[in-house]
């Protein structure tokens, strides 16, 4: 059995005649923290490479739009 994966997807819904029309517009692996390239492994915190330093350690399980997966 393979690996599971979330995705964070974006959707938008439009009602034409009376019925709800999905259309999704992006959709991106959601990268946890315990595997994402921007986590200090020492303390935890994240630099997510955008210039935003995150001052407070994060979960394992939490996750942000700016996550990648380590190759490591």
């Amino acid at each position: 059995m393979g690996m599971k994966k979330d995705f964070i997807v974006r959707r938008s819904i439009t009602v034409i005649d009376g019925k709800p029309h999905v259309e999704t517009y992006s959709e991106q692996e959601l990268v946890r923290c315990k595997d994402c390239k921007h986590r200090d492994p020492e303390d935890g915190k994240c630099d997510s490479g955008n210039g935003i330093q995150w001052q407070l350690p994060r979960a394992d399980d939490w996750f942000c739009a700016d996550g990648e997966r380590r190759t490591d």
